[in-house]
């Protein structure tokens, strides 16, 4: 799957968030701390392999 530069940089913000450990990843607080809509959020959440892998073989990770 082709992923797009937004797409990519949700990642990283979501990934940022996840990295910090201050939150699971399934709540409502954590989506708050992304900025992320729900929509983006899930997005994030369901192609999470794809895009960690389009970010990192781009040097973007």
């Amino acid at each position: 799957m082709n992923f797009t530069e937004k797409q990519i940089e949700n990642w990283k913000v979501y990934e940022k968030v996840r990295e910090s450990g201050k939150y699971k990843m399934f709540s409502e607080e954590a989506m708050k701390a992304t900025g992320l809509n729900e929509k983006d959020y899930w997005f994030v959440m369901n192609h999470y392999i794809g895009l960690k892998e389009a970010a990192e073989s781009e040097g973007r990770g």
